[in-house]
């Protein structure tokens, strides 16, 4: 049986770390799909609290897009032999991805301080009572598919443009789920996100110990492939959470 030359191990060495890539993703993907699905059906409730993302996850969704671009340059140059300014991109991709990190935390924090949390002590009358957050900026109240106003501790439906007609049926008690899926959707996709850290703290490690050659930057392209994966697992996230809410 005949040795296999090092182009051919490098081939088998490709092909084996993209398969295994793709399956992971593909995994995540299922995983994302069938939450996005309970979500989506949980709207159904009577009574429904829509939350706005706050501007902080906005600005992590500029950041992480960013992140993808760095990346992308940081593969290009490594495969060009550019070693220097590929480590570099790679070094801005790590900072970009800390910079999101930390805007995730900040975003989680602001719903938190107006009423929305994870689990326990998650219903209506969180919301309305917190002092910090404004009804029709950070959330509104849906009850049977239509929106309804809050003026005055009462609720209007959003039709009664003279809030003649208070609804009597909101239950300020009701357990607010739309915020229980909103903290598990983004804290599982920050779950990930801790991988793609731990990934790129581990090519720049290697690049910087010039690892990576014109002819073997596999783990680079694998980790970069994951990457841009939770960029546009993010931006699909945020739509979802901005259009179901």
């Amino acid at each position: 049986m005949s040795k296999l030359s090092p182009k051919e191990q490098l081939e088998i060495k490709i092909k084996t770390h993209r398969q295994l890539m793709y399956v992971g993703v593909f995994s995540i993907t299922m995983m994302f799909g069938g939450f996005s699905s309970a979500y989506i059906v949980s709207k159904a409730d009577i009574t429904w609290v829509k939350i706005f993302p706050p501007m902080a996850f906005y600005i992590s969704s500029i950041i992480i897009v960013l992140s993808s671009i760095t990346y992308y340059l940081a593969v290009k140059f490594l495969k060009k032999g550019k070693k220097s300014i590929g480590t570099v991109m790679v070094f801005l991709t790590l900072i970009l991805g800390l910079s999101f990190s930390y805007y995730q935390v900040k975003g989680w924090s602001y719903l938190r301080d107006r009423g929305s949390f994870f689990g326990g002590n998650n219903n209506i009358r969180f919301a309305v009572d917190s002092k910090l957050n404004e009804y029709g900026t950070d959330y509104i109240v849906v009850q049977n598919g239509n929106e309804l106003n809050y003026f005055e501790g009462e609720f209007y439906d959003v039709r009664d443009k003279t809030y003649s007609s208070p609804v009597k049926k909101v239950n300020l008690d009701t357990s607010n789920s739309s915020s229980s899926f909103f903290f598990l959707l983004t804290g599982l996709h920050f779950i990930h996100l801790l991988a793609g850290l731990i990934s790129l703290v581990v090519v720049f490690t290697k690049s910087f110990r010039g690892k990576y050659s014109k002819e073997d930057h596999v783990g680079v392209k694998v980790s970069a492939i994951y990457w841009h994966f939770l960029d546009f697992l993010w931006l699909y996230l945020l739509g979802l959470l901005y259009f179901i809410g």
